[in-house]
């Protein structure tokens, strides 16, 4: 009788540990599935944008330039390197990265030959995304907030723009849809900036004529476009 006293013991004990320990794993595994969902839910969210990232250089020394990449007899051989867009002097390609937190456009370009653009040219950084353009230099530093649509003195002026014209010898051409993209940006434009980002070629500038329902605007190729 007390050998069946203690097998029933035994058997009870062994069932109510292995059920205790069976309760208190999925107690954790529940908990820990609900501090997961607070957390996630709590946690803010990363910015979900599409950003093409344009490398531009200006070539300035056109001599240093040939030096590293001389014309070969056969016109139709790459100048350049095969992915590099290059044309009336400026050189264009685009940059397969994201950006996810606060970043240099040193750090960005990181693989980049940097220095040896800047010795025979001025280097920028063209980011398109939602219809807007920004423009970034050599000391910028790129924040996701800087593709927030926001109010800058630059859309405050030009707040009620009918028409933007680049006057040419040969033609004008109506860049007003192309001119509004730049609203976001803060630094200094020109109309040579806004031609550097320009998909079709512009050969004799003249100046840019911006019209608004008051007056008219016109600027040379280095002037600021946002100049009070």
């Amino acid at each position: 009788m007390n050998i069946c006293l203690f097998l029933s013991g035994f058997a009870l004990g062994v069932f109510s540990n292995l059920f205790a320990n069976l309760f208190t794993n999925l107690f954790t595994n529940y908990f820990k599935q609900i501090l997961n969902l607070i957390y996630n839910k709590s946690k803010p969210k990363t910015k979900s944008k599409f950003l093409k990232i344009n490398f531009i250089c200006k070539i300035t020394d056109k001599q240093l330039f040939d030096e590293y990449f001389p014309k070969f007899r056969n016109k139709s051989a790459p100048r350049t390197q095969p992915y590099w867009n290059y044309n009336e002097g400026v050189i264009k390609f685009e940059i397969d990265k994201q950006i996810d937190n606060p970043i240099s456009f040193e750090y960005l370009l990181e693989d980049l030959d940097l220095p040896l653009f800047e010795s025979f040219g001025k280097i920028y950084l063209f980011i398109d995304y939602n219809n807007l353009i920004n423009i970034y230099l050599p000391e910028s530093t790129i924040n996701l907030t800087d593709f927030d649509k926001r109010e800058t003195e630059l859309s405050k002026k030009y707040n009620n723009l009918i028409c933007a014209t680049f006057k040419c010898k040969t033609s004008d051409i109506y860049i007003t849809s192309y001119f509004k993209k730049f609203f976001n940006n803060t630094i200094d434009l020109t109309p040579e900036l806004l031609l550097l980002g320009y998909d079709k070629n512009i050969k004799q500038f003249n100046n840019l004529i911006l019209i608004d329902k008051y007056e008219n605007f016109s600027f040379k190729l280095n002037e600021k476009i946002n100049f009070f």
